[in-house]
């Protein structure tokens, strides 16, 4: 596995950082700023991201909930739209592949579901990463481009399917994570094509 071990000391994150639940980035009502400040982070560096509430999360997963969070974490803007876990059902993949960019909420979405979601993303050509904790991710976090796993509180199934473990479930660890891959992806470029302009003259 790449695990990605960002702790103090080797990345000085900020003190206080918040461990994140990848199915919930909620405590009780309220949502930490500091999810807010992440997501907004990975936004704008070009990542597109997409909530999914399994069934049975305690309440919010229900349509009318699930928007609402979604809402306040900056994930739903004007004119998108939130697929039910019911309506998901009723689509072929054909459906879902067309709809799925505007989707930013899915709600009471069933385990076998979040592969579905994956799948269609990768139909258009994106490069996928799913980010989960539990059994029933384990499918899903096999399909993606990229499997992360929560280190502390995932399961040892999650782990051993995901490419890549946090050690710290710290949610802001992923936002570091993209920006050294991306320093790295670019080096490598440049690398490469230093090499190519030597060997032509």
């Amino acid at each position: 596995h790449r695990h990605a071990d960002l702790r103090q000391g080797e990345v000085d994150l900020a003190a206080g950082a918040h461990k994140a639940s990848p199915g919930e980035l909620v405590r009780g009502s309220s949502i930490q700023d500091q999810y807010v400040r992440d997501l907004a982070s990975l936004e704008a560096g070009g990542n597109r991201l997409r909530r999914v509430a399994q069934r049975g999360t305690a309440g919010r997963d229900q349509a009318v909930t699930a928007q609402a969070i979604g809402k306040r974490l900056g994930l739903a803007p004007e004119g998108a739209e939130t697929l039910e876990g019911s309506a998901l059902a009723g689509i072929d993949d054909a459906e879902l592949t067309r709809r799925i960019e505007r989707t930013t909420i899915f709600s009471r979405i069933a385990p076998a579901d979040k592969l579905r979601i994956v799948e269609a993303f990768q139909r258009r050509g994106d490069i996928v990463a799913m980010l989960g904790d539990g059994v029933n991710d384990a499918p899903a976090l096999k399909r993606a481009n990229i499997g992360v796993a929560m280190g502390g509180r995932g399961t040892d199934v999650a782990k051993e399917t995901a490419g890549v473990v946090l050690q710290d479930d710290r949610f802001e660890t992923i936002g570091v994570a993209v920006k050294e891959g991306r320093v790295v992806f670019d080096n490598v470029q440049k690398f490469v094509l230093y090499l190519f302009s030597c060997n032509l003259s």
